[in-house]
């Protein structure tokens, strides 16, 4: 079994998605009212390989479109949103996607998604590969970081 494919068996055992040279672990999607216009996805990617490697795009057919954001406390104590354009992995790092700081926005859902719906969404990465990531929606962990911004300023 080549190191790839035992990365993949592994990565299956415990509830991971691998592609290429990126790990995705716990991917999910935040419980929202039928009626909301966003949700937030969260996971963790990690570069497993030994080549830099960038996310570049995010979508989804379930919704109109996906973007990449960052939740930064501004020195006044408000909580700002960006959009980021691309997130840089180089081998061995990860970037965590949670509540609070960097996340996917889910922009206006085709349909309402409850809690144990499944949502795939696509990740671009800078070698023009794509890896498709099978997220559940789920409550958001209760504590402090579980606010994830989306009522702040942009």
């Amino acid at each position: 079994m080549n190191t790839r494919a035992a990365l993949f068996l592994a990565s299956a055992l415990f509830a991971a998605n691998a592609v290429a040279d990126v790990a995705v672990v716990d991917p999910w999607v935040r419980a929202a009212p039928p009626n909301a216009s966003v949700l937030a996805g969260y996971m963790t990617l990690t570069n497993t390989g030994t080549e830099t490697v960038s996310v570049v795009e995010a979508s989804s057919s379930q919704f109109d479109r996906v973007e990449m954001h960052r939740t930064e406390i501004d020195d006044k104590g408000m909580a700002r949103m960006f959009q980021v354009k691309e997130h840089k992995l180089d081998p061995g790092v990860s970037v965590e996607f949670k509540p609070g700081g960097n996340h996917f926005m889910l922009i206006k859902p085709k349909s309402p998604l409850k809690i144990g719906d499944h949502v795939m969404i696509d990740l671009k990465l800078s070698d023009d590969s794509v890896t498709q990531i099978h997220a559940i929606v789920r409550e958001a962990d209760p504590g402090p970081a579980a606010g994830d911004g989306h009522h702040h300023k942009h």
